[in-house]
């Protein structure tokens, strides 16, 4: 089963920014928005 990739809006992607600049964390950001947050590594 191929999953779409989510679309998110730039003004979604803005706020997320911010937020991370203000000093939320990603794991933060991830709970409280329903992001799925995938790492390289």
């Amino acid at each position: 089963m191929v999953m779409k990739r989510k679309q998110y809006t730039k003004e979604f992607k803005r706020q997320i920014l911010e937020l991370r600049e203000q000093g939320k964390s990603v794991r933060e950001i991830s709970s409280e928005y329903g992001i799925d947050v995938y790492q390289n590594g």
